[in-house]
């Protein structure tokens, strides 16, 4: 990856358009995705190699990151993997085109890119502070009823 003040760059296609060349786990990290986006990602590539997982647990939880992070960053997402699922996903997170585990196949699909910034993508650096905003408030609202339920018997 190339760093520019602490940003991750994307790589350019020959059509100028920019993709977030994603390898294998990295699609787990939201944040690192959305840092590609921001830096005007158009499409979403990752490439895994699942061939030494024998059973379909890791690769279907790895296409369900891959629909997680298409729905959040409203990015078209290629997954390119040896011997696990290889698929291409929309922006609203639908399987365009599926590749079953352990089968050699060649997938062909358009990919249709934009720059639509979602809220998710401008204020990744928030989410965790009203996560943290949101639980504090539901256990003081807990602790009160508690203590009101408390002192009533």
């Amino acid at each position: 990856f190339e760093y520019q003040n602490e940003l991750l760059i994307p790589h350019k296609l020959p059509n100028n358009e920019n993709f977030a060349p994603l390898v294998c786990y990295e699609v787990l990290y939201g944040n690192l995705v959305a840092s590609f986006v921001e830096n005007n990602a158009n499409v979403i590539v990752v490439l895994s190699n699942e061939s030494w997982f024998k059973d379909m647990y890791f690769s279907n939880l790895m296409v369900n990151h891959c629909i997680v992070r298409s729905i959040e960053t409203r990015k078209y997402l290629a997954k390119s993997a040896n011997d696990g699922i290889s698929c291409v996903i929309n922006d609203m997170g639908e399987l365009m085109v599926f590749k079953d585990e352990f089968k050699s196949q060649l997938l062909e699909s358009s990919i249709k890119t934009n720059y639509v910034k979602t809220w998710y993508v401008e204020h990744i650096d928030w989410l965790p502070i009203i996560i943290v905003v949101i639980f504090v408030f539901i256990l003081s609202w807990v602790n009160y009823l508690g203590l009101k339920n408390l002192i009533k018997s």
